[in-house]
């Protein structure tokens, strides 16, 4: 039951900070899309916290925040894929976008079993350490879009 709660809340943060997600997000920066991988890879250390500890009330806050983060990822990807897709281009790059997005819900089947290999607090920190490389990737590529766009 617990798992399934967590499960819905994650969900409902998810859709309900979708109308705030879009005020965050800017045309021509990353705010919405780092704002995002902060949340996820917060959540994602609690997560790895929670499971060491084996703390169920710290998966509440990991929750909160993974949802967060999906909700704003989503409406920052798609606001990306607006800002750079031609027109005639725009329906089946949102295509390709969503059908990227409904691969990544495999991510927890994939560490499901990468735990035969080892822990799952293991597993969790190791993937914040690539949702902050992917976040100083982000903010790279955004600084070089806003020195060009200032020329």
């Amino acid at each position: 039951g617990f798992a399934a709660l967590m499960a819905g809340l994650t969900l409902a943060l998810g859709v309900t900070i979708q109308p705030v997600a879009r005020r965050l997000d800017s045309v021509h920066g990353v705010r919405g899309t780092l704002t995002a991988l902060g949340a996820i890879c917060a959540g994602t250390l609690i997560g790895a916290l929670a499971g060491a500890d084996h703390s169920w009330p710290l998966v509440v806050p990991a929750a909160v925040l993974l949802g967060c983060g999906y909700g704003i990822c989503l409406v920052s990807g798609l606001l990306e894929i607006q800002r750079i897709a031609h027109r005639d281009d725009l329906a089946s790059l949102t295509a390709v976008f969503y059908a990227l997005t409904y691969v990544g819900f495999a991510a927890p089947i994939v560490l499901a079993e990468l735990e035969r290999i080892a822990s799952a607090p293991l597993l969790l920190v190791c993937t914040a350490a690539l949702v902050a490389l992917t976040a100083l990737e982000v903010a790279q590529a955004g600084a070089a879009t806003s020195r060009q766009n200032q020329r």
